[in-house]
């Protein structure tokens, strides 16, 4: 399901939300990034306010993003940050509290070998994590 079927403007399919077995949610769906962009699109903002809505129903968790991108996109780290700090920063303007977000990795793949696999490395994930120290 992550990596497709391709809804009709081509984006992958996203919506899915993981959980623990309590039932509450601990990762969000991902967001997807046009190759060498950290820019998100108008559907992908779409997804971020329903992670949004989602997460707000989980007062005690903290959202981690962490951005991805492929070896062979230019600034390959860079970028990763890039795409994750854009959903870090969406969440800020939707209304999330600085102390409630934070940065995660920036995760490097290897150049996809076949078509579906490429989203894989053009997105960025949301997990939520249980706040420590609070």
């Amino acid at each position: 399901m992550l990596w497709g079927p391709f809804s009709d403007s081509g984006w992958p399919k996203a919506g899915y939300r993981c959980w623990d077995k309590v039932g509450r949610v601990t990762g969000l769906a991902p967001v997807y990034f046009p190759y060498q962009d950290p820019e998100l699109a108008l559907e992908m903002r779409e997804i971020l306010r329903e992670n949004f809505a989602s997460a707000s129903r989980c007062p005690d968790r903290t959202l981690v993003i962490s951005g991805h991108a492929f070896d062979n996109e230019r600034n390959a780290q860079d970028l990763a940050l890039d795409r994750a700090r854009a959903v870090m920063q969406y969440y800020l303007n939707l209304g999330l509290a600085s102390g409630n977000v934070r940065l995660g990795r920036a995760v490097v793949h290897q150049r996809a070998t076949w078509d579906t696999e490429v989203w894989r490395g053009r997105r960025a994930t949301t997990q939520l994590d249980r706040r420590t120290g609070n």
